[in-house]
């Protein structure tokens, strides 16, 4: 890290490590200055996608207040249009942004469709429809109730997304369990027992599937006597598109699964190719995750890749993070939230917000 910030300036973060023929290869980045990361994180202030959908419905059934009667002309009038509701919004900033980001066009096409079809005067709000109609959300409770199993490829962010997760458990007055199944990721053990001690929670160390089902049955043996506990496992990356690889990583959730009932979650990259994103969380679920954290939003700056994912493999879109650095957790991620992303909080593009969890 030194060395990165001598080279970078005090503002870098490392993004990845790759071991490979005796050599470590670091990679690094300074934070772009376009966007301020902490005010995506700022207290949700706006209202929420059901209040502005019931006050559009009210508005709609309210009857129209009695006019005075006008006088009739003395030549008969000419023939006037039928009144008609006021004029959708011009959805063309939407279908822009959809295509900018790198959304499928088949997908952008079906969401400007479901978008128009609402006669909305606000395309953030159509756009926010369109993706709740579209896509599923399920964000993880702060204090889960079971054990946390992240699988992801390298450089996703799954260590730091398990600390995240832990601290906010921990706000919620939970003791938190720490478990490392990363056994090849040269310094894994070392970084997990340095966050562990930071949140002065104990980590566990299972190289196999044995040992992390023995770990999570003591878990579960001791949560069900004292309670208001959480456990999060963080897991060996993974290629998905290596079968090996790919049954390394199923025989951990199964045993996660035998051993504590834990819900396997995978956490992706947003900065990644839309096909790659979307290929790689179909492969995700198939291994039996339901919902997907989404990372490195600081170093997107498209959101096809997070779109087309969920689209293709139907995995729930849960949390987002948006910096390498603890102090910055977790966001949820709604359909406003999503929507301000991809048009920004006027609607018409620009700055990307997201509100906290």
């Amino acid at each position: 890290m030194n060395e990165v910030r001598r080279s970078l300036g005090e503002d870098a973060i490392i993004v990845s490590t790759h071991e490979a023929a005796g050599r470590v290869e670091v990679t690094a980045a300074v934070e772009g200055r376009r966007r301020e990361p902490a005010s995506l994180l700022a207290p949700e202030t706006g209202r929420s996608l059901d209040d502005i959908l019931l006050e559009r419905l009210q508005t709609s059934l309210r009857e129209p207040e009695p006019q005075a009667e006008r006088p009739r002309p003395k030549k008969p009038a000419p023939a006037q249009e039928t009144p008609r509701r006021s004029a959708p919004a011009d959805l063309s900033a939407l279908e822009q942004a959809l295509a900018d980001h790198g959304t499928p066009p088949a997908l952008a096409a079906s969401l400007v469709r479901t978008a128009s079809a609402m006669e909305m005067d606000d395309p953030l709000s159509a756009l926010a429809y369109a993706l709740e109609t579209r896509f599923n959300f399920e964000p993880l409770p702060p204090l889960p109730q079971r054990p946390l199993l992240l699988i992801g490829m390298p450089g996703a962010g799954k260590t730091v997304t398990q600390i995240k997760l832990a601290a906010r458990a921990m706000g919620e007055g939970a003791q938190i369990t720490l478990i490392t199944a990363d056994a090849v990721r040269t310094g894994a053990a070392l970084q997990s027992e340095a966050y562990g001690a930071l949140l002065d929670a104990p980590v566990l160390k299972a190289e196999t599937a044995d040992e992390l089902s023995g770990h999570l049955a003591g878990y579960r043996e001791v949560a069900s006597m004292h309670g208001a506990r959480a456990c999060l496992i963080d897991t060996a990356s993974f290629n998905p598109f290596n079968a090996q690889e790919s049954a390394e990583a199923a025989e951990m959730i199964a045993a996660a699964r035998r051993g504590g009932k834990a819900e396997p979650v995978a956490v992706l990259s947003a900065a990644m190719d839309p096909l790659l994103t979307a290929e790689v969380a179909e492969e995700m679920a198939q291994l039996g995750a339901r919902r997907v954290i989404f990372t490195q939003l600081d170093l997107a700056r498209r959101m096809g890749g997070l779109l087309a994912a969920a689209d293709s493999s139907g995995l729930s879109l849960s949390q987002i993070s948006i910096s390498p650095y603890l102090g910055q957790g977790l966001a949820r991620l709604d359909p406003m939230r999503l929507a301000q992303l991809v048009l920004g909080e006027t609607g018409t593009g620009g700055n990307r917000k997201a509100q906290s969890a």
